[in-house]
């Protein structure tokens, strides 16, 4: 959400001729919003109820990836941990694990492989969704025994006696960024692409490398994200990354497959979940290349 926001704060839309409007919805009102046309864009990830729009016959893709953790975040999964010894894997059979959309969120990719490599069934566990917000108290008090906390909500308990980083984020993987709907794929195409310009224009100039080492652009992120300077300053910078690697999508869906909360027979290929178009055209990659 950081880039749209500072798009906008800093007119990368006006210079493209673009009038946007940014409202907040809830994760799981965004796709029907799209389908009913009541919005043309969604920022957020290819969740769950993304896939299940597309089976659905919903014109949905993914257009452009947003950003991956650097190297030595701990944005992932934290476990409280047992009886004085560090949390495992093997200790949340049959417990809840906290979630932003609960079993629907993108973080399911990394936690099925992760509990896959700890050789636990990934059924033996059940899915909360919480406001992120809300996720960090409930492992405090000890409501959940485990939560995903993504940058900056894992700041709040990483160095401190009682938790363990058990699964982080696939390295250089982004996977979330904008999906488009049927208006801006049926109707808008060409403000599609200034839409994507904009926001390539704004990783370019605003949020490239270590773009916290700036202060006034750790300020301008804190605010347009609308946290605290200082919870921004806590966190690596991210690494915002557009493009959208292959096999993710596949990756994604097997994982929504075994938490079965995706009941596609088969998995969608990546030509009916992605387009790479826009962002080729926007950073003028020839077509064919």
């Amino acid at each position: 959400m950081a880039n749209v926001r500072l798009a906008i704060a800093n007119g990368e839309f006006e210079k493209e001729n673009l009038e946007v409007e940014l409202k907040q919805v809830p994760a799981a009102d965004s796709i029907n919003l799209l389908a009913s046309g009541k919005s043309d864009i969604s920022v957020g990830a290819p969740d769950s109820a993304f896939f299940n729009g597309l089976t659905a016959g919903i014109d949905l893709r993914w257009v452009l990836g947003n950003y991956f953790s650097a190297d030595d975040s701990k944005a992932g999964l934290w476990i409280r941990d047992v009886d004085g010894r560090p949390g495992a894997i093997s200790d949340l059979k049959g417990k809840n694990i906290g979630a932003i959309v609960g079993s629907g969120s993108v973080a399911m990719y990394p936690i099925t492989q992760g509990f896959a490599e700890a050789g636990v069934d990934i059924d033996d566990v059940k899915f909360q969704s919480l406001p992120a917000a809300d996720l960090v108290t409930s492992l405090e008090n000890g409501a959940i025994p485990a939560a995903w906390l993504s940058d900056p909500y894992w700041t709040r308990i990483s160095g401190r006696s009682g938790y363990t980083f058990a699964i982080g984020q696939p390295p250089a993987e982004p996977f979330g960024g904008i999906i488009f709907g049927p208006n801006m794929l049926e109707e808008k195409g060409d403000a599609g692409v200034a839409f994507v310009r904009a926001l390539v224009r704004t990783v370019n100039t605003y949020l490239a490398g270590d773009y916290k080492a700036d202060p006034k652009m750790a300020e301008s992120v804190a605010e347009a994200i609308e946290l605290p300077l200082d919870i921004i300053r806590q966190t690596p910078s991210m690494v915002f990354d557009w493009e959208i690697r292959e096999g993710t999508s596949d990756r994604l869906q097997q994982s929504f497959q075994e938490t079965g909360v995706f009941k596609a027979s088969q998995i969608l290929p990546e030509s009916e979940v992605v387009d790479r178009s826009y962002y080729e055209e926007a950073v003028g990659k020839p077509a064919g290349q």
